[in-house]
């Protein structure tokens, strides 16, 4: 990953953000090589009930993609790992319909 960073907001709510710096440790283990191009940013947001969320926003140039994590998910290893792993495939699938929307169009 190119780079990591957490919002100001985050930083200010204590148990988000030492959550969010634990999974940063581990995002290597679910990235592949072409993460080297990839910016991310955890940050702060709330649901329709008005309780936090811990975001991440991955994104470089051309795509970006937002995962939403509750406390609940973020406290649960596995699960917060699994929603991860989807939230990387999210950004792949965003890339690969680019390049085949770049590819029909050349045609």
């Amino acid at each position: 990953m190119k780079s990591i960073r957490y919002s100001d907001s985050l930083r200010q709510w204590n148990e988000g953000y030492d959550l969010a710096q634990r999974f940063t440790v581990r995002l290597p283990e679910i990235l592949t090589p072409s993460a080297d191009s990839v910016d991310g940013e955890w940050g702060r947001d709330k649901d329709q009930a008005g309780r936090d969320l811990v975001t991440l926003r991955l994104h470089d140039s051309r795509d970006e993609v937002v995962g939403k994590f509750g406390l609940d998910t973020l406290r649960e290893q596995p699960e917060t790992m699994f929603q991860l792993n989807r939230l990387w495939l999210k950004f792949l699938n965003a890339q690969l319909d680019r390049l085949i929307e770049k590819m029909k169009s050349e045609d």
